[in-house]
């Protein structure tokens, strides 16, 4: 019977031609550990958790469905379903306050929306916190909100905002989201392939 290796091991028997068995179990583990710190030091862990108003929680799972780290679970609480936050696994994307219809989602950093305005702006621009620096041209009137994400942009808002406040809305946000999905949800809302739905008018 032939035995082969496959190729990702064979930097191991290399290290066993160099060194000793004891130091390559230190190798082994020190580039274990390394690698994990590394992750628990990652920048998706450098906002803090989302805030659930369980008060205000239909527990129309939306919100479940859409975060991209399985932080949320639809739990009985009290004698109703309810969204259940895992703090652990939470980054503060906040992808689910675009989920939630009732407004039931907060975070710290998420903007306060202008509703109040009197004249309408050319246009209202929401801005992923990790898109680069930009200007626009000094004759636009432009509002700009930044979020921590554009699946983060709720679709009510959205056509409230068109209704009240400004003529048009644009998005600016990562190639590739840095939150996995909320680039691909936002584009789906806008398209009404995925709840909550933008508007038909928009």
């Amino acid at each position: 019977m032939n035995t082969t290796f496959d190729w990702y091991y064979f930097f191991g028997y290399y290290l066993m031609k160099l060194f000793s068995i004891n130091q390559n179990w230190i190798i082994l583990i020190g580039s274990g550990v390394v690698l994990v710190s590394f992750l628990l030091l990652s920048n998706e862990k450098n906002r803090e958790p989302v805030f659930i108003d369980l008060d205000k929680c239909d527990a129309c799972n939306l919100c479940s469905y859409d975060c991209p780290y399985e932080a949320i679970d639809m739990l009985m609480k009290d004698g109703k379903r309810k969204a259940i936050l895992s703090l652990e696994k939470c980054v503060g994307c906040t992808i689910c306050i675009g989920s939630c219809d009732e407004h039931a989602i907060s975070h710290p950093l998420f903007p306060q929306y202008n509703f109040e305005q009197s004249n309408k702006v050319d246009m209202t621009v929401f801005s992923c916190s990790y898109f680069p620096q930009h200007e626009f041209p000094r004759e636009l009137n432009v509002q700009e909100y930044k979020v921590p994400c554009l699946g983060s942009v709720m679709a009510k808002d959205v056509q409230k905002i068109l209704d009240n406040n400004s003529e048009k809305i644009a998005f600016l946000g990562c190639e590739d989201c840095y939150y996995r999905l909320g680039k691909t949800w936002a584009i789906n809302r806008f398209l009404r392939k995925r709840a909550p739905l933008f508007s038909k008018k928009i």
